[in-house]
């Protein structure tokens, strides 16, 4: 993959060079307690995590801390924020994982930038110690929920195939009980689940009562998408779900929709799966290397490599390089077709991984194009019935 971005790069002298990383995801803990059937870490074609440390060494924490620092000065960033992840990073334990905070805490303090910290669970070990430890660096807590239990558990299951909708709801209840006033509950991951009724899906979420609820399109490439997703049932789900959501008097924002219609208003950024151009994501491995985001890993073996690490190279140097200019600046790779097409600005040719097949790489549009097209021309057309139509890009 590096070789076919490094030459489309070449032929777009015009892709912009300067938007900087974001957000640095860490790899904490390599392994996890679940064994997601969909999960693009362990259950599909990259098995590198095989050969990954089980957690993330003080060493390696230490180096990364300093090559965050100097990153965020060379950048004059105002902030940065840095993702525990894994596998599940609650496996790393209170202790392990209290040093890792302490230690890119202090770097970046030293920096000057301002630190967001975040923990993206599975949610099933959230207890009262790791609650503590959130509070006490202000950490901004994802919990991964597909739904009602039904369909949660067909998904989500242990080592022995049981569901995990009970551990993580019960996590879930601790942390928001614990937490209502210091409001580090981030909010929760979801997928389109095309198989429960939109109405269902919504209430169950909004009845959590939770903030933030993010959508995302499952990840499948034109190789491995199911014939359930195809024939535009993801876009009559979306579309309804929006519908639903965009109707309802609460205040539940899916970060899908709110982005969508931030872009066709006018707005710049996006994020990996929508808009042209997003801030970097970073993704650090548990022996320290750097990658590309780790969705790319439903690909092929070794896709998110970057061949540079903390140990030896600068943060800026994985910035620079093919696989993450790729995600930063979506003209620079994305395919021909997509760069005339009306809503590349909104779509921006779609997740990278959504765009991959053996037989054409990543040089064509996202498999859920079709999709993508039909959602972004229907929130239009809501749009266009309550703001004058000057406004929508």
């Amino acid at each position: 993959m590096e070789a076919d971005l490094r030459e489309t790069l070449a032929y777009r002298p015009s892709a912009q060079q300067g938007h900087p990383i974001g957000t640095v995801v860490v790899k904490v803990a390599s392994r996890c307690n679940l064994a997601c059937t969909y999960c693009y870490m362990y259950e599909m074609t990259d098995q590198s995590w095989v050969d990954q440390p089980r957690f993330i060494s003080a060493d390696t924490a230490h180096a990364l801390g300093k090559r965050l620092a100097t990153y965020a000065v060379k950048r004059e960033l105002s902030s940065l924020t840095v993702v525990a992840h894994g596998g599940e990073p609650l496996l790393m334990g209170v202790g392990r994982l209290r040093d890792f905070l302490a230690v890119i805490d202090d770097s970046l303090r030293r920096s000057g930038c301002f630190l967001r910290l975040g923990v993206q669970t599975n949610g099933t070990l959230i207890n009262g110690e790791f609650i503590e430890l959130f509070q006490e660096y202000n950490v901004g807590v994802g919990v991964s929920l597909d739904g009602p239990a039904q369909a949660h558990d067909r998904h989500r299951v242990d080592k022995y195939g049981i569901g995990s909708s009970r551990a993580t709801i019960a996590g879930l209840s601790r942390l928001h009980d614990a937490t209502q006033e210091e409001g580090i509950l981030g909010g929760l991951l979801s997928y389109a689940h095309i198989d429960i009724l939109p109405a269902e899906f919504l209430a169950f979420f909004a009845g959590l009562g939770v903030a933030n609820l993010d959508v995302l399109l499952p990840d499948f490439n034109h190789d491995t998408i199911p014939p359930n997703y195809r024939g535009g049932a993801v876009a009559q789900w979306m579309i309804e779900l929006f519908d639903l959501w965009i109707d309802r008097p609460d205040e539940l924002e899916i970060r899908t929709f709110a982005v969508i219609m931030h872009l066709l208003l006018g707005g710049r950024f996006g994020y990996e799966s929508f808009g042209a151009n997003s801030l970097g994501v970073l993704v650090v491995e548990t022996d320290g290397g750097y990658h590309a985001s780790d969705t790319l890993k439903s690909a092929y073996e070794g896709v998110t490599s970057t061949g540079l690490n903390v140990w030896h190279h600068e943060v800026r140097e994985a910035e620079e390089s093919p696989l993450l200019r790729a995600a930063i600046d979506k003209a620079a790779s994305a395919a021909a077709e997509c760069l005339s097409c009306p809503i590349f600005n909104v779509c921006g040719g779609g997740l990278l991984a959504h765009r991959y097949s053996a037989r054409r790489g990543f040089n064509q549009p996202s498999v859920y194009c079709e999709d993508i097209k039909a959602v972004v021309g229907h929130i239009r057309r809501r749009l266009a019935r309550e703001i004058p139509a000057q406004m929508l890009h």
